[in-house]
Protein backbone atom coordinates (compact mmCIF):
# COMPACT_ATOMS: atom_id res chain seq x y z
CA UNK A 1 0.00 0.00 0.00
CA UNK A 2 1.50 3.87 -1.14
CA UNK A 3 1.01 6.39 1.42
CA UNK A 4 1.15 9.91 0.00
CA UNK A 5 0.89 12.77 2.35
CA UNK A 6 0.88 16.63 2.01
CA UNK A 7 3.62 18.35 3.60
CA UNK A 8 5.59 22.06 3.78
CA UNK A 9 8.43 22.81 2.19
CA UNK A 10 11.20 24.14 5.10
CA UNK A 11 12.33 26.54 2.69
CA UNK A 12 9.83 27.97 0.35
CA UNK A 13 6.73 26.50 2.29
CA UNK A 14 5.12 25.21 -0.72
CA UNK A 15 3.00 22.46 -0.04
CA UNK A 16 3.99 19.15 -2.14
CA UNK A 17 3.03 15.80 -2.11
CA UNK A 18 5.21 13.31 -0.25
CA UNK A 19 5.49 9.46 -1.00
CA UNK A 20 6.11 7.99 2.99
CA UNK A 21 5.52 4.48 1.55
CA UNK A 22 5.76 2.34 -1.01
CA UNK A 23 6.94 1.25 -4.41
CA UNK A 24 7.79 3.88 -7.41
CA UNK A 25 8.17 7.14 -5.43
CA UNK A 26 9.53 10.16 -7.48
CA UNK A 27 12.82 10.43 -7.77
CA UNK A 28 13.03 13.72 -5.42
CA UNK A 29 11.00 12.51 -3.13
CA UNK A 30 12.05 13.97 0.50
CA UNK A 31 10.13 14.39 3.63
CA UNK A 32 11.24 17.78 4.40
CA UNK A 33 11.69 19.78 0.94
CA UNK A 34 9.79 20.21 -2.17
CA UNK A 35 10.86 17.98 -5.25
CA UNK A 36 12.65 21.71 -6.48
CA UNK A 37 14.74 22.00 -3.43
CA UNK A 38 15.13 18.28 -3.51
CA UNK A 39 16.49 18.04 -6.68
CA UNK A 40 19.00 20.93 -5.74
CA UNK A 41 20.52 19.70 -2.60
CA UNK A 42 21.00 16.32 -4.24
CA UNK A 43 22.53 18.20 -6.85
CA UNK A 44 24.96 19.73 -4.82
CA UNK A 45 25.61 16.60 -2.78
CA UNK A 46 26.93 14.86 -5.69
CA UNK A 47 29.92 17.60 -5.75
CA UNK A 48 30.71 16.82 -2.49
CA UNK A 49 33.35 14.37 -1.83
CA UNK A 50 32.73 11.76 1.48
CA UNK A 51 35.18 12.76 4.24
CA UNK A 52 34.32 8.13 5.26
CA UNK A 53 32.21 5.44 4.09
CA UNK A 54 30.39 3.34 6.21
CA UNK A 55 31.20 -0.50 6.23
CA UNK A 56 30.43 -3.33 8.03
CA UNK A 57 32.96 -5.26 9.93
CA UNK A 58 33.14 -8.21 11.55
CA UNK A 59 34.45 -8.41 15.05
CA UNK A 60 34.78 -10.94 17.43
CA UNK A 61 35.76 -9.05 20.13
CA UNK A 62 32.56 -9.65 22.51
CA UNK A 63 30.17 -12.85 22.82
CA UNK A 64 26.46 -12.45 22.80
CA UNK A 65 26.70 -12.75 26.40
CA UNK A 66 29.14 -10.22 26.78
CA UNK A 67 27.09 -7.59 24.99
CA UNK A 68 23.63 -8.48 27.16
CA UNK A 69 25.41 -8.02 30.29
CA UNK A 70 26.99 -4.84 29.30
CA UNK A 71 23.14 -3.81 28.08
CA UNK A 72 21.77 -4.61 31.57
CA UNK A 73 24.45 -3.40 33.38
CA UNK A 74 24.02 -0.08 31.81
CA UNK A 75 19.65 -0.31 32.08
CA UNK A 76 20.50 -0.99 36.13
CA UNK A 77 23.26 2.02 36.29
CA UNK A 78 20.34 4.22 34.19
CA UNK A 79 18.06 2.98 36.70
CA UNK A 80 19.99 3.79 40.10
CA UNK A 81 20.92 7.22 38.97
CA UNK A 82 17.32 7.57 38.05
CA UNK A 83 16.20 6.41 41.71
CA UNK A 84 18.95 8.55 43.23
CA UNK A 85 17.29 12.20 41.30
CA UNK A 86 13.95 11.12 42.29
CA UNK A 87 15.35 10.59 45.89
CA UNK A 88 16.94 13.84 45.86
CA UNK A 89 13.77 15.75 44.92
CA UNK A 90 15.40 17.00 41.53
CA UNK A 91 13.82 14.78 38.89
CA UNK A 92 10.20 14.32 39.66
CA UNK A 93 9.57 11.76 36.19
CA UNK A 94 8.93 8.16 35.91
CA UNK A 95 11.56 6.86 33.95
CA UNK A 96 9.85 5.96 30.79
CA UNK A 97 11.20 4.67 27.03
CA UNK A 98 8.59 5.43 24.68
CA UNK A 99 4.97 7.27 24.97
CA UNK A 100 2.21 6.63 22.59
CA UNK A 101 -0.39 8.40 22.06
CA UNK A 102 -3.63 6.23 21.83
CA UNK A 103 -6.70 6.93 19.89
CA UNK A 104 -9.50 8.93 21.24
CA UNK A 105 -13.04 9.53 21.12
CA UNK A 106 -12.61 13.24 19.99
CA UNK A 107 -16.83 13.31 21.07
CA UNK A 108 -15.99 12.56 24.50
CA UNK A 109 -13.25 15.30 26.30
CA UNK A 110 -12.34 12.91 29.15
CA UNK A 111 -10.57 10.38 26.59
CA UNK A 112 -8.25 12.68 25.16
CA UNK A 113 -5.96 12.83 27.64
CA UNK A 114 -5.08 9.34 27.81
CA UNK A 115 -2.03 7.73 26.86
CA UNK A 116 0.23 4.22 26.72
CA UNK A 117 3.66 4.51 28.00
CA UNK A 118 6.62 1.53 28.34
CA UNK A 119 8.48 1.67 32.01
Amino acid sequence: MTKIVQHICKDYGEIYHFQASGMFAPENNDPDWCPTCAALINAVRKTIKRKFDWRWEKSNDYTLLELQSIESNNERIEKEKHDELCKSGRFMFPRVRKCIPCLFDVNHPSAKDQWACEF
